[in-house]
């Protein structure tokens, strides 16, 4: 009995999905644990807003009543580092680490749990037109579709867009034509939410729900027995067409008219996103064509942009007339050739090729719908992101892949029982696994791929490295927003840059709250740095667990600046200690003019290293600069020495891999006597709620740029960065005599900066001192000083600093340049 019992439950289709669900979540998990990919580009934008909506939920400091978060989730912005991101990931992210803990991986598992939820849900759509056995194959052959299985360890918006997509389908072929209330609710609620996930999943749906809705209007005039007309069907069918569309606002509406501004500007509007919208279906007339009476060009974008997608970099156009207008970007040819080699590969496709007639010509499937709805899924994504997208992409098919393995399966399942069925179902069961293997495991060493030499668009397929049609290989590239989608790796040149900064911290005395770097050409690391920071007011939750003990930090590293060309960052110069580069789209030359001119800064090369070729990326090299400590660490060896110590040389001191080698009276003597120097500077102010302003100082930098350095008190930990908001006031006789302005007017600007260190980085209960580099014109001027936040808003109150004699601490500085001029 127990025998019969096992053999039933194993021969059950229900009991081998589980195991199939299994075999993928085990195998994620491990890739997840293994795998050390660089998290760049979109998926790196992807997890800051995740980390973002975590801070927002869960504060660790400051108000965390419920006004407080909701107020915090609405200063999120959409369009930060890419264009408009619904946050539905992001959520998603963010409750995930809550529950199990933060690190990238959690954020990236939140896709693994989307991929079995497609999985269930692939399963259950083949089900209307398959028997169990054969749905079960057909969701095996869609979990071993190469794109989705890598893409699901990723943190990208494709994925669970895919994810919610089958289950639209599922809640479409439910509906029974928009007739049936309940499942036209599901599908308008899920509608909802997958334009939560992502703005395009509706591409992907639309014909399908059109024709649905075309089915209903077919049983609406031919009802009953009598086949006619009815009213009562008429009404139904149009009163579930309006709760779909009131769900579906309900749902996803408020987000989008929140934001309706950025949403329109990116999609709609050619002048705000460049040579063209993101919809291929406007266009902007510049004034002077369209009084000529000529239209304006367009352009074929050919070359990816930093934005992430197949986007040529261009200046925006003049401002115009948009009109409407159909035109098309993409060669018919190009989705086709991303899926086969980027998403499927030849035998997957041309299995479909086979199963798309099929459809049709077997009888059992073409009397069903289901296999109609999934080839409207499919050709109907295919025309819609050709027609009305601007850009292409390999990643930009995954939400029709489910459809496209589906109809592969068909071919093999058409055949009637028997031993040659069995067989050809094990063959392609094996061709999939022997994919998988070389994606996921590990890339087979002797034969990594395999394709024919042929070039249906020699344009992409020299732009992705893809010299021909593949029959498998090891490596997917979805586009320029994804990393290679790979078996694990090791290593990645963040890491590198990172641990690079640590080293350097170790062997060099430096003092200070943060560790500043600049970014010259590199984007992103904005994610990472957070992972090396300290604890403040609580322990750090995204702080990495794997750092070794000789590498601890005891600076937090913070980007300081970002610049596309050396010009761009050599302001900030003076207050960095690390610059890190890469090679990408400049020559040798450019690099070895960079290199001098960092090397005449006082900055010395410690690491550089090559990072191979990755679809749109060509090969480039990463380095790491470092100056040395711009000032000296004082020594502390007793008590009597450390109450000699000034205010700046007690900070530098707290703030040092020195002081933790101190005894505990020494490090609570050194505490104490900060708090004591500080009060000393003036009587307090307060600059905001917890903190305390007590002094300031001007310290000319170079040419007109000036230093303001401001001595505070910090009671509590800041919940978020805020920023300085620097207000000058010109006199009317200083008007007169250095700008020739006899109007008798005041002149007043206002200058926003970041504060170092930042905000977010002040220790709780202890003294800061924070600089700020600002351009000012070297003229007397009275200046003031604010901290403000989101949408402007100043926080406290504003310090006025008073007169303050520019033209002469320029003097001061320039006549003793090894003096600290202050004013």
């Amino acid at each position: 009995m127990f025998f019969k019992r096992i053999h039933s439950c194993f021969a059950s289709p229900r009991a081998w999905l589980f195991l199939l669900l299994c075999f993928h979540l085990a195998a994620n998990v491990w890739w997840l644990k293994t795998d050390n990919h660089a998290v760049s580009t979109d998926e790196e934008t992807h997890m800051i807003m995740a980390r973002e909506y975590y801070n927002a939920l869960f504060p660790r400091v400051g108000d965390r009543g419920l006004a407080a978060r909701v107020k915090a989730v609405a200063a999120i912005r959409p369009d930060v580092g890419n264009p408009m991101h619904p946050p539905l990931l992001h959520v998603l992210g963010a409750l995930l680490a809550r529950i199990v803990g933060y690190s990238v991986d959690v954020f990236a598992f939140a896709n693994t749990l989307a991929f079995l939820a497609a999985v269930l849900g692939v399963y259950r759509l083949a089900r209307f037109f398959l028997e169990a056995r054969e749905a079960l194959f057909a969701a095996f052959v869609f979990s071993f579709t190469p794109m989705v299985y890598a893409a699901s360890r990723y943190f990208m918006t494709d994925f669970l867009s895919m994810a919610l997509v089958v289950w639209v389908m599922y809640a479409l072929a439910r509906c029974k034509g928009f007739t049936r209330l309940g499942w036209s609710a599901a599908f308008a609620v899920l509608n909802g939410f997958a334009l939560l996930a992502r703005t395009t999943a509706v591409l992907y749906y639309f014909v399908p729900a059109l024709v649905v809705f075309a089915g209903g209007l077919y049983l609406v005039f031919r009802h009953g027995e009598n086949r006619r007309f009815s009213l009562d069907a008429a009404a139904g069918l149009l009163a579930n067409a309006i709760i779909v569309v009131i769900l579906s606002a309900v749902v996803c509406g408020p987000w989008y008219l929140v934001h309706g501004r950025q949403f329109y500007a990116y999609w709609m509007d050619p002048s705000v996103s460049g040579k063209s919208a993101a919809l291929a279906i406007t266009r902007s007339e510049p004034e002077a064509e369209r009084e000529a009476g000529k239209e304006a060009a367009v352009q074929v974008p050919e070359e990816a942009s930093s934005k992430g997608e197949e986007k040529a970099q261009a200046e925006a156009p003049a401002r115009g007339k948009k009109r409407l207008a159909l035109l098309r970007r993409i060669p018919w040819v190009r989705y086709p050739v991303f899926v086969i080699n980027n998403a499927v590969f030849l035998p997957m496709f041309c299995l479909f090729l086979l199963g798309v007639p099929l459809c049709a010509a077997c009888g059992r499937f073409r009397k069903r719908a289901l296999p109609w709805l999934l080839l409207c899924w499919v050709l109907g994504s295919y025309v819609l992101l050709t027609l009305l997208l601007s850009y292409a992409a390999p990643r930009y098919a995954l939400q029709a892949l489910p459809a496209l393995a589906v109809i592969s399966a068909l071919p093999v399942l058409a055949l009637p029982r028997g031993l040659l069925r069995r067989a050809l179902q094990c063959l392609y069961a094996a061709v999939l696994l022997f994919q998988y293997g070389n994606l996921t495991v590990h890339a087979y060493a002797a034969a990594p791929e395999a394709k024919i030499v042929v070039y249906p668009d020699r344009e992409f397929q020299k732009a992705y490295a893809d010299p021909g049609l593949y029959f498998y290989k090891s490596v997917l590239h979805g586009s320029f927003s994804y990393a290679r989608l790979q078996a694990p790796t090791k290593e990645n040149f963040k890491d590198r840059l990172f641990f690079a900064m640590l080293r350097e911290e170790q062997k060099q005395p430096y003092c200070g709250i943060e560790a500043n770097y600049v970014r010259l050409n590199i984007r992103g690391m904005l994610l990472d740095q957070e992972h090396f920071w300290l604890d403040n007011a609580g322990p750090n939750p995204f702080r990495r667990r794997d750092l070794p003990p000789e590498l601890t930090p005891y600076r937090n590293l913070k980007n300081s600046g970002w610049g596309k060309k050396f010009e761009d960052v050599q302001p900030i110069l003076g207050m960095t200690d690390y610059v890190a580069y890469t090679t990408e789209g400049i020559t040798e030359e450019k690099e070895k003019t960079w290199l001098e001119a960092l090397a005449a800064e006082g900055f010395t090369l410690v690491e550089r290293f090559q990072e191979p070729r990755s679809g749109l990326v060509p090969a480039r090299y990463f380095g790491l600069l470092a100056h040395a400590p711009r000032e000296s660490l004082p020594e502390a060896r007793t008590i009597s020495e450390i109450k000699a110590l000034d205010l700046e040389s007690l900070y530098k001191l707290r703030h040092s891999a020195a002081f933790s080698r101190l005894t505990p009276e020494m490090r609570e003597m050194i505490v104490t006597e900060l708090r004591s120097r500080l009060e000393q500077e003036g009587a307090s102010v307060p600059l905001k709620d917890h903190v305390d302003f007590y002094n300031a100082r001007v310290e000319h930098e170079a040419d007109d740029v000036y230093r303001i350095t401001l001595f505070l008190y910090n009671r509590q930990a800041m919940p978020r960065d805020y920023r300085l908001l620097l207000q000058g006031r010109v006199s009317p006789e200083v008007m007169a005599l250095y700008f020739n302005d006899h109007t008798g007017n005041h002149y007043e600007y206002q200058l926003a900066g970041e504060p170092m260190p930042s905000t977010r980085l002040w220790p709780e209960n202890e003294p800061v001192i924070v600089r700020m580099l600002v351009g000012l014109h070297p003229v007397p001027t009275q200046l003031s000083i604010a901290l403000y936040g989101p949408g402007g808003s100043i926080l406290g109150n504003i310090i006025n600093l008073g007169g303050v004699d520019l033209p002469g601490i320029r003097r001061s500085a320039e006549q003793a340049p090894g003096a600290p001029p202050g004013g």
